[in-house]
């Protein structure tokens, strides 16, 4: 994946050069530049800034994006026609990457890839983000020192996109700059903190000790410029202070959900055999009484026609003894007769059991059946089960960091939504005292489609299974009978169990801590 990668961005580079080759422009030099230690291609194109037409510079710019958009499309039409699943695999992440990873990065406009020289071109704005970085200078020189603009203002509707793009790219610049330093704290199993460090100090570093020295030139040569400049910075500092703390974080709390069937029917073998027919479907309408599937026991059909067949002969044997007028063999034989018909009754019995029956009216809940033919099965397994369409509930999946708060909502009403349907609403019947690693439904694993990361365990008797990789609390809602009949078992969607308590700050102080304690886990592991 790597090396496609890096393929993908040397042809990228390549288009950039090609095209302004086919204008005649002049390509100096192609290299590599290393960001974080990843290597990047970069081409130098800049010869078709005198391109006397904006669409031959938009041109150039684009090429890069157009022909990684063909290599997906390409792409696209072999993975659909492949066997390979490690080929399928590669190919399916070759395309995002050459399609809306590429289109996320080049397209960008805030800053100064391929999206920001096409918009520039498009607006007719030349040195649109020198000139957007000047009105953000602008405004703090105003904000605080009281400096008044002594630049030239780019009038009309270009002045007001000029300085919208100026805020909008500082804004970014920031939030790259932090994602950066981030990224490169937890890199290399924590050393990479080091590396944080010194971007920090790249970045903010001076920037900063510019700040410093114009408010100490400021203190010795214009007091009211200083004292302005400190009070703003308080009085912002307070703000955005005041802000995290007081301010209510707007978000919900909320958690996967899954419907199920209440308190279904489990219906069980009576009697050991093997699958012989299955009469039913899963998903299959059935009501009470239905055959559902037969079973095949041989030594207990054998049996069976052992008894009757001496029952016959035991009143053969009577009959004989009558004629004979020897009561003493008869009484024998009736007796013997007797205990046959009843170890019959009991074989009987279970024979019957060899034809499971639906014991109450219902949908069929059952994975797979039909390729358990033939299949042994033994007493008391569960075969399959019968829910009731108007009785189902709701699996919910708490979050721990959560919990406290959705417990003070039991048996209040909770809103959820499932798939595309409008937001119904049922009542949060309970809430499990303990968290545990177990998935409190199939369907919420990431592997089958769900929401919730998972990772796969070995049990002792050396089979496989799947355990949450965070615990979980479950809790239940509970269903309207109305509700029940419009929703289907298995169904997925999320549940608003209640309103965040959190500010501002602490919601993102949380989220970034959760964050950077999975990063250095997942690092150290």
């Amino acid at each position: 994946m790597g090396a496609a990668w890096l393929l993908l961005k040397l042809v990228h580079e390549l288009a950039h050069g090609l095209v302004c080759k086919r204008y005649h422009g002049e390509v100096r030099e192609m290299g590599l530049v290393f960001i974080l230690f990843a290597p990047l291609a970069y081409v130098d194109v800049t010869s078709c800034w005198r391109f006397p037409s904006r669409w031959q510079r938009i041109h150039v710019a684009a090429a890069g994006m157009y022909v990684e958009l063909a290599l997906a499309g390409l792409a696209a039409l072999v993975w659909a026609r492949t066997d390979s699943e490690s080929m399928a695999h590669l190919l399916h992440n070759l395309i995002l990457m050459a399609s809306i990873s590429t289109i996320l990065f080049n397209a960008n406009p805030l800053m100064r890839f391929d999206g920001y020289y096409i918009l520039s071109d498009l607006l007719q704005i030349p040195n649109l983000y020198s000139a957007g970085g000047e009105y953000v200078r602008q405004i703090g020189r105003w904000l605080f020192f009281g400096t008044p603009s002594d630049a030239p203002q780019i009038l009309g509707f270009r002045g007001w996109i000029t300085r919208c793009y100026g805020l909008a790219a500082a804004a970014w610049r920031v939030a790259i700059c932090v994602s950066l330093v981030v990224t490169a704290s937890v890199m290399f199993k924590g050393a990479g903190i080091l590396l944080g460090i010194a971007g920090v100090a790249c970045w903010f570093g001076q920037p900063l000790l510019r700040m410093l020295r114009n408010l100490y030139f400021r203190f010795h040569e214009s007091r009211h410029t200083f004292a302005r400049a400190i009070v703003v910075t308080g009085v912002l500092a307070g703000s955005v202070w005041a802000g995290l703390v007081w301010i209510p974080w707007p978000g919900t709390i909320s958690a996967p959900v899954v419907v199920e069937y209440t308190d279904m029917s489990i219906v069980r073998s009576r009697i050991s055999g093997f699958f012989r027919r299955i009469h039913v479907t899963d998903g299959q309408r059935v009501e009470a009484g239905q055959l559902l599937l037969e079973l095949r026991n041989d030594d207990l059909e054998n049996e069976r026609r052992d008894l009757q067949l001496a029952i016959q002969q035991a009143g053969v044997r009577r009959r004989v003894a009558m004629d004979d007028r020897d009561a003493a063999r008869a009484q024998v034989e009736i007796r013997n007769q007797l205990a046959l018909e009843q170890r019959l009754v009991e074989v009987q019995r279970q024979y019957d059991g060899l034809q499971v029956r639906a014991p109450v009216a219902g949908r069929i809940v059952a994975r797979d059946l039909k390729n358990g033919i033939g299949t042994y099965v033994t007493a008391g397994q569960r075969l399959l089960a019968v829910g009731d369409e108007s009785r189902k509930e709701l699996i919910v999946a708490i979050s721990q960091d959560d919990v406290d708060e959705v417990l003070t909502r039991v048996g209040l009403p909770a809103r959820f939504r499932i798939g595309a349907r409008l937001a119904q609403y049922g009542t949060l019947d309970r809430v499990d005292p303990r968290a545990t690693s177990k998935l409190p439904h199939p369907a919420m694993s990431a592997a089958a489609g769900g929401v919730l990361a998972v990772s796969p365990v070995e049990q002792e008797d050396g089979s496989s299974s799947v355990e949450l990789l965070e615990p979980r609390f479950k809790a239940v809602i509970a269903l309207p009978a109305t509700t029940c009949q419009q929703l289907s078992c298995g169904q997925r969607g999320h549940a608003i169990l209640a309103w965040s308590s959190d500010s501002f700050g602490q919601h993102v102080w949380g989220r970034f801590s959760k964050w950077l304690d999975q990063r250095l886990k997942a690092m150290r592991d």
